[in-house]
């Protein structure tokens, strides 16, 4: 991205102006900085498709694999967290999105635990 900015708008992509930015990942979202010249080997839209996925596996991901801290993502979305039961009082509570979220990973579950038969 840094070697694209510099060969197309004279500069890192960390110091371009917020427009600037914007412009040059729509460039390389629509394949428009395609080619290993300017740093982008193959479809410079595939490289910005993978980005894109891991950004949100990290983010909306559990955190057991190492993002989402501090369950920020599933704060974003009002994910309540992982349940492996839903009562009737939860079931309503969700519904007059009242529902006090559950801050754990799924793996924090007994049935997840290495070493436990399942």
């Amino acid at each position: 991205l840094d070697r694209y900015s510099e060969y197309t708008r004279g500069a890192r992509f960390i110091e371009l102006s917020e427009r600037d930015q914007d412009s040059a990942l729509i460039d390389v979202q629509t394949g428009g900085a395609s080619g290993a010249g300017v740093g982008f080997v193959g479809s410079s839209g595939s490289f910005f498709n993978m980005v894109k996925s891991h950004t949100w596996q990290g983010t909306f991901g559990d955190p057991h694999y190492g993002g989402n801290r501090e369950f920020a993502g599933w704060d974003l979305i009002d994910y309540p967290g992982v349940r492996m039961r839903v009562t009737e009082e939860d079931q309503e509570q969700l519904e007059a999105e009242e529902l006090e979220p559950e801050r754990r990973s799924a793996y924090e579950l007994a049935m997840f635990r290495t070493g436990r038969p399942r």
